[in-house]
């Protein structure tokens, strides 16, 4: 429409001031060349005075076929405009307008042909819908035709029908006075039937009516039953079912993960909470085992004290068998000696049963050490799921035990205060 309002507004080139409308020109024909005024201005004796010279008269035709051209191009990007306009309205493909079309840019030749193209689809267009044009007005005129002799038989046969029922009605009897019926109930039962047949006519061209559009509804239905090549509208909801069925395993499968990472949660938080357990059981486990070398450290150094000891006491008790054979009355300073060393020993048994008191509660602080490392390790191999496993206490060799040999106990002589 607003195609149809610009090619209204738009004025005819071609129209003149006086309102009279010159016939279209052809595009390669040109305007005849108005006259120029040396032509026109003749004296009273009919001779014509040409006052121009051969320049003037070359610029007047030059000047006079630029404005011939524009013209032309005006009248061009008219009829391109009108020719759109048609386009546009009847729908028809293959022409579209083009900047250099309507403004009369570009090349002269190549808008000539283009030009020439066009006109020669228009006038085959306009040929087609003169074509179509005629023969729908002759198929209209033969269907009139066909109407007024269809509405001519029809109103003989109903004056017919009605001569013929009228005729009927005379022979006819009332059943009560036995008397034949009057022309006005003969007309009213007439005239009472043909209402009915109007009704009737009127419900069967209602029912075909109905019956074509419940038929252009069935057609429209089945045209819309066919989304796309291929598909239905029954697939296009089977696909809907799917989809929907599709969601909500998607959101089982979503609270599944979420319950998945729940439990993720809560193990990752368990296995912080073991790892802190861990890592103090090793803190533990370190201090026992720097506890453990200490102790057996201790233990290796009072052991070999003990080896000294044990050593010494040989080595006295053999000076002391080597003493019994000697008599001590005639060796005063070696009786002195023997006593001095006596008492020396009874000293050195005494610090060695300290010692080996001392050596026993080291041992069962071994021992009770030992037996915190197993049960740590076992902590451990639990905690991190791995099973009481081998424990890897270092296997310290046994120390030799040391025997507790009597001391013989050596009587003195008695002695005189003068020995």
């Amino acid at each position: 429409m607003s195609a149809e309002r610009e090619t209204d507004s738009d004025t005819n080139p071609c129209d003149t001031d006086d309102g009279e409308t010159k016939p279209p020109l052809h595009p390669g024909a040109l305007p005849d060349p108005p006259a120029s005024p040396s032509e026109e201005s003749t004296d009273a004796e009919g001779v014509q005075t040409r006052d121009l010279s051969g320049s003037a008269v070359a610029a007047e035709q030059l000047s006079s076929l630029v404005a011939a051209h524009s013209l032309l191009k005006r009248k061009n990007v008219y009829l391109l405009k009108k020719l759109f306009a048609h386009c546009k309205r009847k729908k028809i493909g293959g022409v579209s307008a083009t900047d250099e079309w309507t403004s009369g840019k570009g090349d002269g030749v190549d808008c000539q042909e283009k030009y020439q193209e066009t006109l020669e689809l228009y006038f085959g267009l306009k040929r087609g819908v003169e074509k179509e044009e005629h023969l729908v007005q002759e198929e209209m005129s033969l269907l009139e035709r066909e109407l007024a002799e269809r509405e001519a038989v029809a109103s003989a046969a109903n004056q017919e029908l009605t001569k013929l029922q009228t005729s009927i009605g005379k022979r006819l009897l009332h059943p009560k006075t036995a008397r034949q019926l009057t022309s006005k109930t003969i007309e009213a039962m007439i005239s009472e039937q043909n209402s009915k047949m109007k009704d009737l006519r009127e419900a069967r061209l209602e029912y075909i009516n109905m019956k074509n559009l419940v038929v252009k509804k069935k057609r429209q239905l089945t045209e819309m039953e066919h989304v796309d090549s291929g598909l239905r509208i029954q697939d296009f909801q089977q696909l809907q079912i799917d989809h929907q069925s599709l969601d909500r395993k998607i959101e089982d499968r979503e609270e599944d993960l979420r319950k998945a990472e729940l439990k993720l949660s809560e193990s990752q938080e368990s296995e912080r909470r073991l790892e802190a357990r861990v890592t103090c059981v090793q803190a533990a486990l370190s201090k026992a085992r720097l506890i453990f070398s200490r102790t057996q450290q201790l233990s290796t150094e009072e052991s070999e004290r003990l080896e000294e000891l044990k050593r010494e006491r040989v080595r006295m008790l053999k000076q002391d068998v080597s003493t019994k054979r000697i008599d001590l009355s005639a060796y005063p300073a070696l009786q002195e000696n023997y006593a001095a060393n006596l008492k020396k020993m009874e000293a050195r048994q005494r610090k060695l049963e300290a010692l080996r008191a001392s050596q026993f509660k080291i041992n069962r602080s071994v021992q009770q050490t030992k037996r915190r490392i197993r049960i740590l390790h076992k902590r451990n191999a639990s905690l991190q799921g791995l099973g009481p496993g081998p424990t890897t206490t270092p296997v310290r060799k046994p120390s030799p035990r040391i025997t507790r040999t009597p001391v013989p106990r050596i009587q003195l002589p008695a002695m005189s205060p003068e020995s």
